[in-house]
């Protein structure tokens, strides 16, 4: 029962934490969604990218949201380090450069291999520190 007790402890500091993640980058963003409709040449040129990733990190902290919402421990480990896994084969498999005719998607493509880099350490962390017993 302790077992019990000290995934429920961990799933809750990991709540928590989530939580806590998402309400900085929606500020952020809505920060960022002032700026851009002040002044959009500003914005494209100073913050685009910041926006463009901090709205990559905020679907995926929602997606595990969702999941640490069914509040079963066992989906919750296995959805994380499920998405370590993706993010390792995608960041290892996958070519650095996009060779599309449009710029932008190519910035794009490298932002969000960063991303996917940041998410992934975090992500281990978490998984790291759900099974602390």
């Amino acid at each position: 029962m302790g077992n019990k007790s000290i995934q429920e402890e961990n799933l809750g500091v990991l709540v928590k934490r989530v939580d806590y993640n998402i309400k900085k980058l929606v500020e952020a963003a809505d920060n960022y969604t002032k700026e851009m409709n002040e002044n959009y040449t500003y914005f494209f040129c100073w913050y685009a990218e910041s926006m463009y990733k901090m709205q990559f990190k905020l679907a995926v902290y929602r997606e595990l949201r969702e999941v640490i919402n069914t509040g079963v421990f066992e989906e919750v480990v296995t959805y994380l380090t499920s998405k370590v896994e993706e993010f390792t084969d995608d960041l290892l498999s996958r070519s650095l450069r996009r060779n599309s005719t449009s710029e932008m998607m190519n910035l794009a493509h490298v932002a969000e291999a960063e991303v996917k880099q940041e998410l992934r350490r975090v992500f281990c962390m978490f998984v790291k520190d759900l099974k602390i017993k």
